[in-house]
């Protein structure tokens, strides 16, 4: 088992069934891993699995959208390819930020890392410079094709946020339509498709 130095947790769902039994099997994998964490604990707030196993935490800290977060993100403009964002530290303006990227759950993320540096002593410019250089990661909303009337975007999106957030993002694209092509590791996913 790992023993981070530091650990951020972006959400707690069920996944990889195949494995373990149930959420609260995961939870508690999870829980040790927290436990192992030798420094800080960053998690996001606007996951209620998240919220709920680490706020208790003494060294954790919140991020997100919601007004509970330490660390809170308000978006200013999520367009095609770019996010610009503005973050705030127990409501003071830490800075304004801009991914290359799109997507609400990309922004988030990028506040988990703002949280992180700011913690470490990083300076607001050092981590806007390093998102401006940011161009995805592989598999993650990959532009697989473009034309002028077509887009395909290969996405790894394997359990219910992150199968959301893909779909999400490629709506607010504005495209007239959208097909989606799903290939489920096992039946268990394409369930939440329904939901």
């Amino acid at each position: 088992m790992y023993h981070p130095q530091h650990t951020i947790l972006l959400n707690v769902e069920e996944e990889h069934l195949d494995y373990y039994k149930n959420l609260a099997e995961i939870e508690a994998v999870y829980g040790q891993l927290l436990d192992q964490t030798r420094g800080l604990i960053f998690y996001c707030a606007d996951d209620p699995n998240a919220a709920r196993i680490c706020a208790a935490k003494p060294q954790a800290i919140s991020y997100g959208e919601g007004p509970s977060a330490v660390y809170r993100f308000q978006t200013v403009l999520s367009k095609a390819f770019r996010s610009q964002f503005k973050v705030f530290h127990n409501e003071k303006w830490l800075g304004d930020f801009t991914l290359n990227v799109p997507g609400k759950h990309n922004i988030s993320n990028a506040t988990a890392v703002v949280a992180l540096a700011t913690e470490l002593g990083v300076g607001v410019e050092k981590i806007a410079e390093a998102f401006e250089s940011f161009r995805g990661a592989r598999r993650r909303f990959e532009v697989k094709y473009r034309s002028d009337n077509y887009m395909v975007v290969d996405d790894y999106g394997h359990h219910p946020s992150e199968i959301r957030a893909t779909i999400s993002t490629a709506l607010g694209l504005g495209a007239n339509r959208l097909f989606v092509l799903f290939q489920p590791h096992r039946y268990n996913p394409a369930r939440w498709l329904e939901e």
